[in-house]
């Protein structure tokens, strides 16, 4: 699959071939699994060898736009004892071939855009977007305070560091499946820093 347009549709084929790609399809079908009532655990990896995990995590899934997307809410649950909330909107744009999954949580105000595709051997969508991390920073200051104590003077500033996420999403079966966040700084290796097991509930 590619980002590439479809050809452009001649006088002839019309307008079957243009509602057509309006319609879900077999792409669409690929993702019918998903849809239902899901136990969620969400282990995050911010790094160090640490491990921070969910609990109690729930999340539904439905078909929406006659099946064209799968919208999702995880409306119940904490993590590192702060409650957990997001929705997804998850499908398959048929004009440029790819698959669209865009998500927004309360961990910030950013709404995250991913477009991909699927590999068919191994079963597996992989989809990319920027996000831009709010982080701190230490930085020297050269204010009235560091003069006053002839001396520099740090505190710690917020700054937004640019970087890759890329969703992998697999579905081994109808009752379970998975979504893996691997994170690539702009200067940086990529390192796997979250991932969400779903079970049917």
């Amino acid at each position: 699959m590619s980002d590439k347009p479809c050809q452009p549709i001649t006088e002839d084929e019309g307008v079957p071939r243009m509602y057509a790609l309006g319609e879900p399809g077999e792409a669409h079908r690929f993702l019918a699994p998903l849809v239902g009532e899901w136990n969620v655990v969400l282990h995050m990896y911010p790094g160090g060898g640490t491990t921070v995990t969910s609990v109690g995590l729930k999340s539904r899934k439905r078909l929406i736009l006659e099946g064209r997307q799968i919208f999702e809410e995880i409306y119940e649950g904490t993590i590192a004892g702060w409650p957990h909330r997001k929705v997804t909107m998850l499908g398959y744009n048929a004009i440029n071939q790819r698959y669209e999954f865009v998500t927004a949580d309360n961990f910030d105000t950013q709404q995250m855009v991913y477009r991909g595709a699927r590999d068919r051997n191994l079963g597996e969508i992989t989809m990319t977007s920027a996000y831009t991390q709010a982080a701190y920073a230490d930085i020297v200051s050269g204010d009235e305070l560091s003069r006053a104590s002839a001396k520099p003077v740090s505190w710690r500033s917020i700054v937004g560091i640019e970087m890759t996420i890329r969703d992998v999403l697999s579905i081994p079966s109808a009752d379970e499946h998975r979504l893996q966040m691997y994170f690539r700084p702009a200067a940086g290796e990529e390192a796997l820093g979250a991932e969400y097991l779903y079970k049917r509930a």
